[in-house]
């Protein structure tokens, strides 16, 4: 198995190879992206203004929206070198659409027209990269263990998901689904330990026991699984965490 630090350690130097002047367009405008994720994530920051039944919903629906955005702000950090951060958005993307195919958006875009929305918000991050190719080989190393509990995981996610997509509408109903798909889809990305990789399970699965604890907290609210599930979410988070923590392998950053 090749040492992940040196792996890491020879993206650096091709990055300080790179143009500067590219490297500061990708941060500018994964900058810009990172700033519109947090206006987005502000659900748990305006909670107080929610409604009883909805403050489930807005205290998740930041979780959802840093899983699945977040790859932006690392993009931001790393100058474009993290090829973790590519996948993540795109994973994170993707579960966008299958939401959506979920739970239409009364003022929603066809599937043409987010493909174009796509191409121009993320299209320049790729278009900018030197060296693309490199994002064509995450080199996923498997934990087997964590895969095991994503895989296990991911059943009653997506069938939550999709038995809240039959009963929610709106923005909250997409966001709901959204976040369970995203918890799913992120586990079994996480669990594939992208150049082998860590701290995306222990991201993960800090964010699953989150959620976990805000259905704890509001057992009732709006597609809160209730007290069973958020014990189940809490541990499984914890467990999946904790399993990446201790069995995996030392690594250093993304």
């Amino acid at each position: 198995m090749p040492d992940t630090r040196t792996t890491l350690a020879r993206g650096s130097e091709s990055t300080l190879r790179w143009p500067p002047w590219r490297v500061f367009l990708i941060r500018l405008w994964a900058g810009l992206l990172t700033i519109q994720a947090l206006v987005m994530a502000q659900g748990i920051v305006v909670i107080g203004t929610a409604a009883p039944g909805d403050r489930f919903a807005y205290a998740t629906s930041t979780i959802w929206k840093v899983l699945s955005l977040g790859g932006v702000a690392l993009l931001l950090w790393t100058g474009g070198r993290s090829v973790i951060s590519y996948w993540a958005i795109a994973v994170g993307q993707l579960v966008w659409a299958v939401a959506g195919l979920l739970v239409p958006q009364p003022e929603g875009n066809g599937p043409l027209l987010n493909l174009v929305n796509l191409l121009i918000f993320y299209g320049p991050l790729i278009a900018l990269r030197p060296q693309r190719r490199e994002l064509l080989h995450p080199h996923f190393q498997p934990s087997p263990t964590n895969l095991g509990i994503a895989m296990v995981g991911s059943i009653p996610l997506v069938l939550f998901a999709v038995h809240l997509a039959g009963q929610l509408e709106g923005e909250l109903g997409f966001d709901m689904v959204g976040l369970y798909l995203v918890l799913s889809a992120m586990g079994v990305f996480a669990a594939l330990r992208p150049q082998g990789q860590r701290w995306i399970a222990q991201v993960v699965g800090a964010c699953a026991a989150l959620t976990g604890i805000a259905a704890i907290v509001y057992p009732h609210g709006l597609a809160s699984p209730g007290l069973l599930g958020g014990a189940l979410l809490l541990t499984g988070g914890t467990a999946f965490a904790a399993t990446a923590t201790l069995l995996g392998h030392p690594t250093t950053g993304p």
